[in-house]
């Protein structure tokens, strides 16, 4: 790490794990094609001054590629595709978080259309609003125990 660079674990980009090794915590860190290990000082903290060893394999590329990772300065991920069950689940936990803060149809529909949507396609009979009240059953379902189903875990 180029002097003057200060330590922040939320610049790295990728999947990140901490696991406490006596006296040192590692940073595993994946984020592909590169990856990273690192020990860190338990005293380090966010924005504090920190030096870093990357153990030499023999591969400059990698090495760059390390030192880049803990920059943060990797170039952004291509956007994968989501599917279409994908965003369906996404708006079905965006739907338990509004029901959780006490939102009625119209203001999960809000939270998950936007308020411009629904001022122009909100009413009694209208696609918006089944589709809305089809997310929620869904989403109850999945508070009653369907969650099990829709992460793998065979129930019964």
């Amino acid at each position: 790490m180029p002097r003057g660079q200060v330590f922040s674990l939320w610049r790295i980009r990728g999947r990140k794990r901490l696991l406490h090794a006596g006296t040192d915590l590692i940073l595993s860190v994946q984020n592909e094609p590169h990856g990273l290990r690192a020990c860190v000082s338990p005293a380090l903290a966010d924005g504090g001054a920190c030096r870093f060893s990357i153990p030499l394999d023999g591969k400059s590329a990698t090495c760059k590629a390390q030192a880049h990772l803990l920059l943060g300065d990797l170039p952004q991920p291509c956007l994968r595709h989501v599917s279409r069950i994908g965003a369906l689940h996404m708006r079905c936990l965006q739907a338990l978080d509004a029901m959780q803060g006490d939102c009625g149809q119209r203001g999960v529909a809000e939270a998950l259309f936007g308020a411009d949507t629904v001022a122009e396609r909100w009413h009694a009979d209208s696609d918006l609003r089944a589709q809305v009240r089809h997310i929620l059953a869904r989403a109850q379902s999945w508070v009653a125990g369907g969650y099990l189903q829709l992460a793998g875990v065979r129930t019964g």
